[in-house]
């Protein structure tokens, strides 16, 4: 299989659709056919299935993809680590992937106490969705992660930190305060809202939801914590964001949600990319911090 055979079968394998592809890459229908006919020879095994919309990859298809993928991640995760070797000898520097989520609550659990106690190093924190997170570390994008994500790559390693818990947070004059759990048919009618981040709520809602014949009544997503903590003080509505993160509201009740499990959030790297120095004491540092916790 060559360069060019894996990235013409990875653009039909996303299109679906040969002429699709082919318009794509820039080249015939005959050539990218014949791409794929040849790696099908080599392979001794059929990679697509037309349909009535063009093509759709059988059970080996989906495991070339899957081999490709793995080979492109990791030659970029090299990639990334042989360019870095001057600067890990050199460099303090530490990039760190966190969700919106967690955030505040890795802040105050691990990094204020590491940037106290390592001053020189340079820390660059990248907020992105958890899947996104996994991805540049993957891509060497970043040096460590923090992410609820499982975590099945065997060349990923994960230091578990602390369990999360999605709530509902109410104000204390709501019948709701007094459960010590929430299920859907409890806030079927409940005006609800929950940060603008990515998060599963939606969709865990919506399936739930639906087999009420509902739809959630979320009636903001806000960007500002200050805000949605007002609201729901105000008796406005109720909000649902991960227990940790509505520590300390007053006058809420944070009552657990139980049609969402607790999540173990954990820092994640990748064995594969060279690290320096910074990388170490953090990593020295949480051991120590999450044993604690």
């Amino acid at each position: 299989m060559t360069e060019k055979q894996a990235l013409y079968f990875m653009e039909v394998y996303q299109k679906k659709n040969i002429a699709l592809a082919a318009d794509g890459l820039f080249v015939s229908r005959p050539v990218l056919s014949r791409a794929i006919s040849e790696l099908e020879r080599e392979f001794s095994a059929q990679l697509f299935a037309r349909s009535n919309t063009g093509v759709e990859p059988t059970d080996a298809g989906a495991m070339l993809h899957d081999l490709i993928s793995d080979i492109t991640t990791n030659y970029n995760t090299v990639v990334a680590g042989i360019k870095g070797l001057h600067d890990t000898k050199s460099s303090r520097l530490l990039r760190f992937g966190v969700s919106p989520t967690n955030a505040y609550r890795i802040y105050n659990t691990l990094l204020r106490g590491f940037i106290e106690a390592y001053p020189d190093v340079s820390l660059s924190v990248i907020e992105c969705p958890s899947r996104e997170s996994i991805s540049l570390l993957q891509n060497g994008g970043t040096d460590v992660a923090f992410t609820p994500q499982a975590i099945s790559e065997s060349y990923l390693e994960a230091l578990d930190g602390y369990r999360v818990q999605f709530s509902l947070g109410v104000s204390l004059s709501s019948p709701l305060a007094g459960k010590t759990a929430i299920s859907i048919s409890d806030i079927i009618s409940v005006n609800l809202g929950h940060l603008c981040s990515t998060m599963p709520l939606e969709e865990v809602f919506n399936s739930y939801f639906s087999a009420y014949d509902k739809e959630p009544n979320v009636i903001d997503r806000s960007t500002d914590l200050r805000l949605l903590k007002k609201m729901v003080q105000d008796g406005i509505l109720a909000v649902v964001l991960p227990d940790d993160m509505m520590c300390g509201w007053e006058d809420i009740a944070v009552v657990p949600l139980d049609f969402f499990n607790a999540s173990t959030h954990k820092l994640v790297w990748n064995t594969l990319v060279k690290h320096n120095s910074a990388f170490d004491d953090l990593i020295s540092y949480a051991k120590q911090i999450f044993v604690v916790e």
